[in-house]
């Protein structure tokens, strides 16, 4: 019998800077760290407001600011960066929040990634 359980997690999101989403994903990684499960913080850029438990594992995927155009154009490489991680920590699901994180975890499954993707949409 096969079990639907993850084993290793990742959550992925622009940058921990200052943000709604960001705390969420704080407040997530706390959860997730008290229900002993093996999570990666995986951020796009190398912005951090919020405290992280030392028990995460933290990734960036590139370490400047993005211009407006850039945030674009770089979606494809932060897609493979991000294949890369889900390779090298053997994550088995990506949860990613905020639209550019979002882009990057769906595009990563196209070059190859074999990750499941949850990715988490909020709008006004």
């Amino acid at each position: 019998m096969q079990t639907n359980k993850i084993r290793k997690v990742g959550l992925l999101i622009n940058s921990m800077g200052m943000g709604g989403a960001e705390r969420v994903v704080s407040t997530i990684l706390k959860a997730f760290v008290s229900e002993g499960i093996a999570v990666t913080l995986i951020c796009i850029e190398d912005d951090f407001f919020y405290e992280i438990p030392n028990e995460i594992d933290i990734e960036i995927l590139s370490s400047k600011k993005f211009t407006s155009w850039e945030k674009v154009l770089g979606l494809f490489t932060l897609a493979m960066r991000l294949k890369n991680v889900v390779t090298r920590k053997g994550l088995d699901h990506v949860l990613s929040m905020l639209n550019r994180a979002n882009y990057v975890n769906v595009l990563s499954r196209f070059i190859g990634s074999h990750h499941k993707v949850t990715i988490a949409m909020r709008g006004n």
